[in-house]
């Protein structure tokens, strides 16, 4: 099977409706829910905050059944949980990062406007540098840059649905990385 067809079986799967979400929570066995329990322990150790484990677990069987995550009927229990728990962590991260970054510049306050328009442009610059080896993203960069979305970036990039989503979340987590490096700090 190409991988074109792979990744079409994968995005094509239909989801479980919320009674097979009920029923697949509730046949978890002892082995499944340990294996899940470790992946929410060491996911809470990397954000260093291992009390944050049951959390992530609760708020995961939350998402799954409420509809707000959908569960798609290829994916096992356990690789279903531990991306609800990866995606939960990390927008917990981010959402905690962003307000201690909005604490910050109030704090910091109007004085420097002119150093912190500087300082905006040599981030860009950074942000920009890296995806200087890859032609792709860099077309993406510089269509986001004219005010382009989606559908019309995908037809300038000449990419497919799938091929552009893989894209944005190979840039996504470059640029995390980037960031939580400290690639944006001086």
């Amino acid at each position: 099977m190409s991988e074109v067809e792979t990744e079409a079986t994968a995005v094509d799967a239909p989801a479980l409706n919320q009674s097979e979400v009920m029923n697949a929570l509730r046949a978890l066995t002892a082995r499944q829910k340990a294996m899940v329990m470790s992946y929410a322990r060491n996911t809470a150790r990397k954000y260093n905050n291992p009390a944050l484990a049951q959390d992530l677990i609760q708020e995961a069987y939350k998402r799954a059944l409420s509809g707000q995550r959908t569960w798609r009927s290829d994916l096992s229990v356990e690789s279903f949980l531990m991306g609800c728990i990866r995606g939960i962590a990390s927008d917990w991260h981010k959402k905690s990062r962003r307000e201690r970054l909005i604490e910050e510049d109030e704090d910091f306050g109007d004085n420097n406007s002119e150093a912190q328009s500087n300082d905006a442009r040599l981030d860009i610059a950074r942000i920009i540098a890296l995806f200087d080896d890859d032609p792709i993203a860099m077309k993406i960069v510089q269509a986001m840059a004219e005010g382009l979305e989606g559908e019309e970036i995908q037809r300038v990039c000449g990419l497919s649905g799938v091929k552009y989503q893989n894209k944005r979340r190979f840039m996504r987590r470059r640029l995390n990385k980037f960031v939580g490096d400290g690639g944006l700090e001086e």
